[in-house]
């Protein structure tokens, strides 16, 4: 049996880079825009590729049977605790409470992405996303759909240069 757990690829590869970056300079800063611009938009691109979930899913299918393999979003794991039932169905075991732990990899202070970078990011990851939603059987509704992100980006430049969070996006978007 195989358990893929994916992440939304915008936030995946905004952390990646935040990561590679800190690594290289022990700096903070990102701009999407001028890295893939820079000599470093190959590896840039190679990243954005690894979170190309359809075409790795792909490759699952082409070795296991379907059946057995489990796909689990982590936005739903993370704010569902229940989102794991389905995971110990399939591998057979009882479903014990998880304790609340901390996120290991968590490091303030966060940068939040510019809402340029969220919208070149979900521009990017979109097409890609069809493919793995069709894959999936459903649209994976926690991930930032393009549309969303930009005509919000376009909002806000209008009013101001703030970059937001996620969490903002989504308590935004609730408000209307």
């Amino acid at each position: 049996r195989v358990v893929v757990m994916l992440r939304d690829p915008v936030f995946a590869t905004w952390s990646r880079q935040r990561m590679y970056r800190r690594m290289q300079c022990g700096c903070d800063d990102f701009d999407l825009a001028s890295w893939m611009g820079s000599k470093r938009g190959p590896r840039l691109r190679e990243q954005l590729q690894q979170a190309h979930f359809a075409e790795h899913l792909r490759r699952a299918d082409a070795s296991f049977p379907r059946s057995a393999i489990f796909v689990a979003i982590l936005e739903r794991v993370r704010d569902a605790p229940g989102a794991l039932l389905p995971l110990y169905r399939f591998l057979g075991v009882d479903a014990v409470p998880l304790p609340r732990h901390r996120v290991p990899n968590a490091h303030p202070p966060a940068l939040p992405a510019s809402n340029e970078t969220l919208c070149e990011l979900a521009t990017s990851f979109a097409p890609w996303n069809a493919e793995l939603f069709e894959r999936l059987g459903e649209t994976v509704g926690e991930w930032l759909a393009p549309g969303d992100v930009c005509r919000r980006q376009q909002k806000l430049a209008a009013h101001a240069a703030e970059p937001v969070s996620y969490t903002h996006l989504r308590a935004h978007e609730t408000r209307g």
